[in-house]
């Protein structure tokens, strides 16, 4: 699961995606499988 969601991120931040809205697409998509951890959200939220 962990190395789906980086490389999610990884193809996200090289579209340009912002840190704020890949956390909450990785939130979203991956939340149905487990509760997100308590990691601080970026700046900006």
């Amino acid at each position: 699961m962990c190395i789906e969601i980086a490389l999610d991120v990884q193809k996200l931040h090289e579209q340009g995606v912002s840190l704020v809205d890949i956390r909450n697409y990785i939130d979203e998509s991956y939340s149905k499988f487990a509760e997100p951890t308590p990691t601080p959200h970026p700046h900006g939220h």
